[in-house]
């Protein structure tokens, strides 16, 4: 008998502990209570802004390949054409063989575009990715003889 007297006695301050840290809110005084539910309000936001910007999406740059005056091979003209002849250029099948090597996600086809409107136009639109990898698409494209730029996308 006298057991059961102690574990009751002693679940009965538990209880209670629990009770409070349960209703700490309703138990704290109103300064205490208002500023534990600021603290809480502050840290729900800041989560909410980290997850925010996790979802962002970097931004958007165009690669561009530009008409060239090269020859391919890496072999650069001295500027203009050449004596009794016309400008010196790369050739379509090294242009093609080139944005296949440097741009993974180009199709033979899409390649050949994108070489025939350079050609045509001047300029075309090679890919439009995140800024860190348009870079590299540049430089590797310069590496191999090509004129490349890139500009932000909208």
């Amino acid at each position: 008998m006298a057991l059961a007297a102690v574990s009751t006695s002693l679940a009965s301050p538990l209880n209670r502990a629990k009770l409070a840290l349960q209703h700490a809110d309703a138990a704290l005084p109103g300064d205490v209570a208002s500023s534990v539910c600021v603290r809480q309000q502050q840290q729900q936001q800041q989560q909410q802004q980290h997850t925010e910007g996790a979802r962002k999406k970097p931004p958007i740059y165009k690669v561009m390949l530009h008409n060239d005056n090269y020859v391919s091979g890496g072999r650069q003209a001295s500027g203009g054409p050449r004596r009794g002849g016309p400008p010196l250029t790369n050739r379509r099948e090294y242009v093609v063989k080139v944005l296949l090597k440097v741009v993974s996600e180009i199709t033979v086809d899409d390649a050949m575009n994108v070489m025939q409107e350079a050609h045509e136009s001047g300029v075309a639109l090679v890919v439009a990715c995140a800024q860190d990898q348009a870079e590299g698409y540049v430089e590797d494209l310069r590496l191999n003889g090509l004129i490349s730029t890139m500009e932000p996308g909208h």
